[in-house]
């Protein structure tokens, strides 16, 4: 394991970016986020996960992600990215960047 996040004691110094969303709270072995609506956002990794991971090569990447809506309006899963990974720096100076879409999936049933 190069590196994990258990949040187990705090948020180990993950944070939120993007428009619209708030705060990042901490609650055990989870972080939090709420947003205002439909922008996108991202939890950023710190810096033990940033950086020349190369020792991974032929490894696997593992995460539990979950997602709640109290008050969608109706509306379905934003169809945007749910995971992704970019290299700042890759061959010829252009970056590397992979992710998946469909984690989240839309509601089963949405109201009017």
């Amino acid at each position: 394991i190069l590196a994990q996040s258990r949040f187990v004691s705090s948020s180990q110094k993950w944070f939120t970016s993007g428009a619209g969303v708030g705060t990042l709270k901490f609650e055990p072995h989870r972080i939090i986020a709420k947003d205002s609506g439909a922008k996108t956002w991202w939890f950023s990794a710190p810096s033990e996960f940033l950086g020349d991971q190369s020792a991974a090569y032929g490894g696997f990447l593992r995460w539990t992600l979950g997602h709640t809506s109290y008050d969608g309006g109706g509306l379905d899963v934003k169809d945007d990215w749910d995971v992704i990974i970019e290299s700042k720096t890759a061959a010829k100076n252009a970056p590397v960047k992979f992710g998946i879409k469909g984690v989240f999936k839309a509601w089963n049933a949405k109201s009017d």
